[in-house]
């Protein structure tokens, strides 16, 4: 049976205990409109990395330096196929289907931008524009041209065209991924938010202390100490 030694630092580890684990039920109770406040933190740090991914006006320039440059390659599926023909020709390309093979020609700065419409869409949740426009689910346009885009870098970086590549990983990483990743999340920027976001930080911080110091208090209360290992001396 525990024994209380010090009992001055015991009962400040209990109310530090106790303050944590109120503040813990609170955070996870829906006391925010329904929402709990770990559900709603978790809201506000995705709205901000969203609010920093927004990369369209760079990669429309992109788009725009590629404009001219003819490519034409051939793309293997194992899914989607018929779907990734209505991508590409929505885009202006030629396109020839094959068993489980799309010939793709065209102009890959029109197609960046065709796919850059796309994920500036997407990036503000306007989804039902996407499936209007394909006839097919809004998340699936971006999936089947994270495919395509995928295996152009590739090819492209085998043939040696790096300009090619770095915008196909450019689009892919910078335009496809991050509007999927974030869609449905409403963007927001850092900048309006600096007082909320500096108060999350701090209350982590202090919150993560504050345990620290419960626990070093209860133990000591009891009597619980950490020593050094005595160093056996050689014979």
């Amino acid at each position: 049976m525990a024994v209380i030694v010090e009992k001055k630092a015991f009962s400040l580890g209990l109310i530090l205990t106790i303050g944590f684990v109120a503040i813990l039920i609170t955070a996870f109770s829906p006391v925010f409109n329904g929402k709990t406040g770990a559900y709603r933190a978790d809201e506000i740090f995705n709205s901000l990395a969203k609010g920093s991914t927004y990369f369209t006006p760079k990669l429309l320039k992109k788009a725009e330096k590629m404009s001219g440059k003819e490519f034409e390659i051939a793309l293997r599926f194992k899914e989607g196929l018929e779907k990734e023909e209505v991508l590409f020709k929505n885009a202006g390309c030629e396109v020839i289907k094959q068993a489980g093979i799309l010939k793709v020609k065209g102009d890959l700065g029109e197609l960046g931008k065709a796919i850059i419409k796309d994920t500036e869409d997407m990036y503000h949740n306007r989804g039902e524009v996407v499936r209007a426009r394909y006839g097919f689910n809004e998340k699936e346009v971006l999936y089947y041209w994270w495919l395509a885009l995928k295996q152009m870098d590739k090819i492209f970086k085998k043939a040696g065209k790096v300009k090619e590549a770095d915008f196909c990983h450019a689009l892919l990483a910078k335009g496809v991924e991050a509007s999927y990743n974030f869609y449905g999340i409403e963007p927001a920027e850092v900048g309006g938010h600096v007082a909320l976001v500096t108060f999350l930080l701090a209350f982590y911080v202090v919150y993560t202390v504050w345990w620290g110091f419960a626990i070093y208090f209860l133990f000591k209360g009891l009597g619980l100490k950490t020593t050094k290992a005595k160093v056996k001396k050689e014979a």
